[in-house]
């Protein structure tokens, strides 16, 4: 009796752990997606300050206008990889590994497998779910760090192009 409690209170835990990535998953998911919110604002606003650029042509030299417009097209280009990075950290449906099966379910109905049996059939899955999972949110977090870096650059650019513009205008 003492090895079922056992066996229930291990796959309690290992399930615990594995609704744990679960909940860091929806964290990340969600982050990343308000993040792709913010820079399709900030590509809308560069969109519309490009052709505000062309009616400074006649107040600044071709030379201004060309470190103006490298500037402005650098700070798009961040904003832009920055996009498709966090893009590529949205979960595919398929991505994310879950546990127990269906199909092992009906199974070990079918065979009437003892308790034990599918406890611990079932904590090794869920172990080797968690590792998987793990590695695919770390990879998830590495593109966000590399997301948030391309995104501090382009908020650099534009600050410099901003400081650029009003320093030659006036």
């Amino acid at each position: 009796m003492e090895d079922k409690n056992s066996g229930m209170i291990l796959l309690e835990l290992a399930l615990h752990r594995y609704d744990e990535e679960v909940q860091r998953n929806e964290l990340i998911d969600s982050k990343n997606k308000s993040i792709v919110a913010f820079l399709g604002v900030m590509l809308t606003i560069q969109c519309t300050i490009l052709p505000r650029l062309i009616e400074f042509k006649e107040f600044i030299s071709d030379l201004e206008i060309i470190v103006l417009f490298s500037i402005f097209i650098a700070s798009l280009l961040f904003y832009l990889a920055s996009l498709l990075v966090f893009m590529s950290t949205l979960n595919n449906i398929d991505q994310i590994q879950t546990v127990p099966r269906i199909d092992w379910l009906i199974q070990f109905g079918k065979n009437k497998n003892s308790l034990s049996y599918i406890v611990k059939n079932t904590l090794i899955s869920l172990n080797k779910c968690v590792e998987e999972n793990d590695e695919i949110l770390e990879e998830k977090n590495y593109r966000g760090n590399l997301g948030l870096k391309l995104i501090k650059c382009g908020i650099i650019s534009t600050t410099i192009f901003i400081i650029y513009l009003v320093l030659i205008v006036n």
